[in-house]
C-alpha cells in the first residue's frame, strides 16, 4: 500500500463552498425580489393608465364638452387634473376641443393624456 493523499474535503473546502453557495443564493433572492417590485409598480402604472383613459373617454359621453377645468383623485390617490378649451376661437355649430388629463404632481406629472373631442360651438 503506499501512503497516497487522502480523499475527500477538508473542512475548510466545505466552508468555502457553503459561503460560495450562499453568497449566490442572496445574489438570486435580491434578483427575484427587484423583479418582483418591478412588477408591481408596472402593473400599478398601468391600473394608473386604464383610468386616466377611462376618464379622458367620458368626455363627451358621460360628461359635456365645455371648456373648464376638473379635479379628484384616482383610486390609488393620485391627483388628476382635467382641462378642456376649444383649439380654436368657437365659431361654428361644433368646436373641436382639446382635452388634456395630467396626473400627478401639478409641477411634474407622472403622465399627461391628450385628445381632441367635438362639441356644441357658439352658436350650437
Amino acid at each position: 500500500m503506499s501512503g497516497g493523499g487522502e480523499r475527500g474535503f477538508t473542512l475548510v473546502e466545505v466552508l468555502v463552498a457553503f459561503t460560495i453557495l450562499a453568497l449566490m443564493l442572496g445574489g438570486i433572492l435580491q434578483a427575484i425580489t427587484a423583479g418582483l417590485a418591478a412588477e408591481r409598480a408596472a402593473s400599478q402604472a398601468t391600473a394608473r393608465l386604464l383610468e386616466a383613459r377611462s376618464l379622458v373617454e367620458a368626455v363627451g359621453v358621460d360628461a359635456p364638452v365645455t371648456p373648464g377645468r376638473r379635479e379628484g383623485r384616482l383610486a390609488d390617490g393620485a391627483p388628476w387634473r382635467l382641462t378642456v378649451a376649444p383649439l380654436e376661437e368657437p365659431a361654428a355649430r361644433l368646436t373641436a376641443f382639446r382635452v388634456e388629463l395630467a396626473v400627478g404632481d401639478r409641477a411634474r406629472p407622472d403622465f399627461v393624456l391628450q385628445t381632441v373631442r367635438l362639441g356644441p360651438g357658439s352658436d350650437g
